[in-house]
C-alpha cells in the first residue's frame, strides 16, 4: 500500500519529483520571455527601419546630403532600400517565425540581428556618429544576436 510520500515503485519522492517539474518549468518559462523580448524587439526594430527606410526612399527631406559624400551614394534611395528591404522585412519575418513557432525561427532571428549589426557598423563607418539612435539601434540589435543564441532548439 502506497501513502504518496516516497512510492519506491515510481523513483524518487513525489518531493523531488516536484522540484525537477519546478526547474523545467522555470526553464520553459525562460524561454518563453526570451521568445517575447525578442518578437516584441524585432516588431520595434522593424517597423522602426521601415519608417526609417521609407523616408529615405522618399528623399530624407532635411537630412544633409553632405553625409554621404564619400559614400557611393548620391542619394539616399539605395541606403533607404537596404533598411526597408534587409533590416525591416528581415526583423518582421523573424517576429512572425517566431510568434509561427517555425524552425527557422531562431536562425532568422540570429540573421536579423547580424544585419542590423551590419547595418549600423557600415553606416557610422561611412557617415560617422549623427545621431543617438545608431548606438540605440546597435545595442538592440546586439540583443537580439544574443536572445537568439540563447533560445534553445531550432526555433
Amino acid at each position: 500500500m502506497s501513502t504518496g510520500l516516497g512510492d519506491s515503485s515510481r523513483g524518487s519522492p513525489p518531493r523531488d519529483r516536484c522540484r525537477a517539474r519546478a526547474g523545467g518549468d522555470a526553464a520553459v518559462i525562460v524561454l518563453l520571455m526570451i521568445r517575447i523580448i525578442l518578437i516584441v524587439l524585432e516588431i520595434f526594430i522593424g517597423v522602426g527601419a521601415l519608417g526609417g527606410g521609407t523616408y529615405a526612399v522618399m528623399g530624407a527631406r532635411g537630412v544633409p546630403r553632405e553625409w554621404l559624400k564619400g559614400s557611393p551614394f548620391k542619394s539616399y534611395l539605395v541606403p533607404g532600400l537596404f533598411l526597408v528591404v534587409v533590416v525591416g522585412a528581415s526583423m518582421l519575418t523573424a517576429a512572425g517565425l517566431l510568434l509561427a513557432h517555425h524552425g527557422a525561427a531562431r536562425l532568422v532571428s540570429l540573421e536579423a540581428g547580424v544585419a542590423l549589426l551590419g547595418w549600423i557598423g557600415a553606416q557610422v563607418s561611412v557617415i560617422g556618429y549623427r545621431s543617438w539612435q545608431q548606438p540605440l539601434f546597435f545595442a538592440l540589435g546586439l540583443a537580439v544576436v544574443v536572445l537568439s543564441v540563447a533560445m534553445r532548439g531550432p526555433g
